[in-house]
């Protein structure tokens, strides 16, 4: 008896409710990597899932503003969270001066204590890029993101947006290979065969009614990486989707676990924002065949 392909038991997610303007449509500029390199960069991830969600983020604690939407979505074990780094680079706030690679270890520790949070059943995967130095690595990264993306097969990917939210270059350049690497992945003429459907393509941002509502909760930055936090460009394409109370709760608990990252004055600034905004706001990309 033929059995079904693992790919069409997932539940399909529709997001289309949430569309302001589906209209925005952007044209991908690489061209595809060979069909050698295709297959050599997918090795190391064949063991991955079939997925209907795809976070793909820099570093650990990226998630903080975003993550209700895969709790909300997405089947807990139908839910990939990546990421770049590990983010030895980063600070510690925690009082134990971590660094560098006791660092990068604690905070892959707090990342999986924030996905049993939010209940997301499956492991992160850590890419262990450079943290800080992804400029110089963004055609690796890219060709791996394209193996991840044949591996899961995602309904909807969520990344960062041209301003990488915060305006860290890591965020914007992960955005960036994670948008082209779906772009070229759909266009590329050896993956037809596999019949690789373009995913839904949301990157997380703050529209201006949630980037009015965040400065008022927040009376200062985080840390020096949140000092360039902008609103999206325009709202025209945003999606603005209700994130229930126990999501948000759930949320909160997540954020909690990044201790080496969040101070308890930042975790209530969380709350209070979470209160008074019980959203998380995206624009769409389109990804074309």
């Amino acid at each position: 008896m033929r059995t079904q392909s693992p790919y069409r038991q997932l539940p399909q997610i529709q997001l289309s409710r949430y569309l302001t303007d589906t209209s925005q449509n952007h044209s991908g500029r690489k061209a595809p990597l060979s069909w050698v390199s295709q297959v050599m960069n997918q090795l190391p991830f064949l063991g991955l899932r079939p997925a209907q969600i795809l976070v793909v983020l820099a570093h650990p604690d990226d998630e903080v503003l975003t993550s209700g939407i895969a709790s909300l979505l997405g089947e807990s074990k139908s839910v990939q969270f990546v990421y770049a780094t590990s983010g030895e680079a980063g600070q510690d706030v925690s009082g134990l001066d971590l660094k560098g690679a006791s660092l990068a270890s604690a905070r892959e520790l707090e990342q999986h204590s924030a996905l049993r949070a939010l209940d997301i059943k499956r492991e992160p995967l850590f890419l262990h890029y450079h943290d800080g130095g992804l400029d110089t690595q963004k055609e690796s990264l890219k060709a791996d993101l394209m193996a991840i993306l044949q591996a899961t097969r995602p309904q909807v990917v969520l990344t960062f947006g041209p301003d990488g939210f915060t305006g860290h270059p890591d965020h914007i350049l992960v955005g960036k290979a994670t948008y082209e690497a779906a772009q070229a992945l759909s266009q590329s003429k050896q993956y037809a065969l596999t019949r690789f459907k373009p995913p839904q393509f949301l990157q997380m941002g703050l529209t201006h009614e949630a980037y009015q509502q965040f400065m008022k909760t927040f009376t200062q930055p985080l840390s020096s990486s949140w000092v360039d936090v902008k609103p999206m460009a325009e709202d025209a394409h945003a999606i603005k989707i209700p994130i229930p109370h126990d999501v948000i709760q759930r949320k909160l608990l997540a954020i909690a676990s990044h201790r080496t990252q969040f101070p308890q004055d930042d975790l209530e600034s969380f709350k209070r924002f979470q209160e008074a905004f019980p959203f998380e706001t995206f624009q769409r990309l389109d990804i074309t065949a």
